[in-house]
């Protein structure tokens, strides 16, 4: 209760955004408003600006059930696509591409980069670098072929060969 009190080191504040340190200090540079008494202390309002500043989401696999496969890789990123899906990240409207596997293991959170980058290449997804980070959504003409992949109808190849399927 009295740590809520105090200031909020680098370390934690990464552990409470979900985060690496690396976009902590990213995030307290790029704000130029002052953020952070100390490069590495901060406020819990400061961490909160930040949170919203960087677009931090809780983890979203909490209720998520994996859709049936053959494959457990696949069904992952079915379900990581249709995640981007039902919360309306299309086109514009992106969110940091480490939202997609906040709280996941590492090995997990591998083979989500290693797909989000094939479905990028393969122009389903859109990735933009901002100054809070790597922003991701699905491609406005990407849509039809992102409602295949989501229902396994379809896998995009360059997908089929990063998963070795």
């Amino acid at each position: 209760m009295l740590d809520e009190l105090g200031p909020v080191g680098l370390a934690d504040a990464a552990r409470e955004l979900g985060c690496e340190p690396f976009d902590v200090i990213q995030l307290a540079v790029s704000a130029r408003g002052g953020i952070g008494s100390s490069p590495l202390v901060f406020t819990r309002a400061e961490l909160e600006k930040m949170r919203g500043m960087g677009g931090f989401e809780s983890t979203w696999w909490t209720d998520v059930q994996l859709p049936a496969d053959a494959s457990p890789e696949l069904a992952r990123v079915r379900a990581a696509v249709q995640q981007l899906q039902m919360r309306g990240y299309v086109g514009d409207k992106q969110t940091r591409v480490d939202n997609v596997w906040r709280g996941l293991d590492l090995e997990t959170r591998d083979l989500l980069r290693r797909a989000i980058a094939a479905l990028v290449a393969d122009g389903l997804l859109v990735a933009t670098g901002t100054s809070a980070g790597i922003q991701v959504s699905i491609a406005a003409g990407g849509v039809g072929a992102v409602q295949d992949l989501v229902g396994g109808k379809a896998t995009p190849e360059s997908l089929k060969a990063e998963l070795g399927e």
